[in-house]
């Protein structure tokens, strides 16, 4: 009995160790020279070393409070097994493997902020003349 007792409290404890994990660590980063019509974005697990391996998703939304009612994002694919991982995603487009959700029109003037799987985050902002500049980055 005091087996069982103490396989349900070890089973217990793992399982909220895992819930209360680290997120991975990742990275975001607007590449320089992105326009609001040519937008990019590097992702690795460090600022400024791309790496395919740290990119499953990436969600850019409308900063909190600001242009509102926007939402784009990429996944991949997970049904296939020969996609091949990507350091740099192009808004709106869709790299071979991933889905996407969201619309595919030019980006507006405002606040954005993209994240990646893990702990990766960056906010961008879109002038209205069509530059952007990276205004915060958490990554």
């Amino acid at each position: 009995m005091a087996a069982g007792f103490m396989l349900r409290a070890t089973m217990l404890s793992v399982s909220a160790g895992l819930l209360t994990a680290c997120p991975e660590r990742t990275a975001i980063w607007m590449v320089p020279g992105s326009t609001a019509n040519h937008l990019e974005f590097e992702v690795g697990r460090r600022r400024g070393h791309p790496d395919p391996a740290a990119f499953r998703y990436l969600t850019m939304t409308a900063c909190h409070g600001a242009t509102k009612g926007f939402l784009w994002s990429v996944s991949q694919d997970a049904s296939r097994r020969d996609v091949r991982g990507v350091s740099r995603v192009r808004f709106p487009e869709t790299p071979p493997g991933y889905g996407h959700y969201g619309p595919t029109g030019p980006l507006l003037a405002g606040c954005y902020e993209a994240s990646v799987n893990g702990s990766g985050r960056t906010r961008v902002e879109v002038q209205s003349d069509g530059s952007v500049v990276e205004s915060s980055v958490d990554s």
